[in-house]
């Protein structure tokens, strides 16, 4: 007996839609931030997105950062309590997705966020950046933006001198569209990082004078967040 039940159309694949608009120059296009706000936390008891530091919650001071850079545009990447976080956080001159698979992980909402830049032949970068960094630096941001229009990329990686005085790569990281077509290697909880290591060649390491963003992992990272935030805060 044959099944005739009609059969879900299968996603096209990153490089089927490159192929189909394959957008501007290197070099060239809008650069669109892309937040991985999708994930939910296993030691805080409320999503990280939403802790409260300031008065705020988390993903504001990530979004105010961005805002306040060289990017053309931001996408944010919903899934984990995704009314709760729409509902909390401004939103506004954002465009939001919504990944109903964040629980496979974060490659899901990477691939979900890029996919939906897909839509926009002008679009020429995807800089990736995660929702729980909220001391992110806007200088950096523009940095990586200016590296891309000076080089077209592919793939753009901020270096932070950590605290042994050696490099360590960090975020956002960005992503030329001419390099999207690398995503369908993506799977599980991985970001773009696993990916932009086995392919070296092609990535530029660009040096910043700043600190590395924090990210919210853990209790005692949620403190030391809050607490340099407040004291910035407070000097204002």
């Amino acid at each position: 007996m044959t099944d005739d039940a009609p059969k879900e159309p299968k996603e096209p694949s990153f490089g089927d839609r490159q192929r189909e608009t394959p957008g501007p120059a290197p070099g060239a296009g809008r650069v669109v931030a892309v937040v991985l706000a999708a994930g939910g936390s296993t030691r805080l008891e409320q999503p990280k997105q939403l802790a409260p530091i300031a008065g705020r919650p988390a993903l504001a001071y990530t979004l105010d950062a961005l805002r306040a850079s060289a990017v053309d545009g931001i996408t944010v990447v919903l899934g984990h309590r995704a009314d709760e976080v729409a509902a909390a956080v401004d939103l506004s001159g954002c465009d939001v997705v919504r990944n109903p698979a964040y629980a496979e992980g974060q490659s899901t909402s990477v691939k979900a966020g890029v996919r939906s830049l897909f839509e926009s032949a002008d679009i020429g970068a995807a800089l990736m950046t995660v929702g729980d960094q909220p001391t992110l630096s806007p200088a950096v941001v523009d940095a990586l933006v200016a590296a891309y229009r000076a080089t077209g990329g592919p793939w753009i990686v901020p270096v932070y001198k950590g605290p042994d005085g050696k490099g360590d790569w960090g975020n956002p990281v960005l992503l030329a569209r001419a390099s999207w077509h690398w995503l369908d290697m993506l799977k599980g909880d991985t970001g773009a990082r696993s990916m932009l290591r086995k392919q070296m060649d092609i990535v530029i390491e660009l040096p910043v004078d700043a600190p590395a963003p924090i990210d919210i992992d853990t209790p005692e990272d949620y403190d030391r967040v809050r607490q340099q935030i407040e004291q910035r805060t407070a000097g204002e």
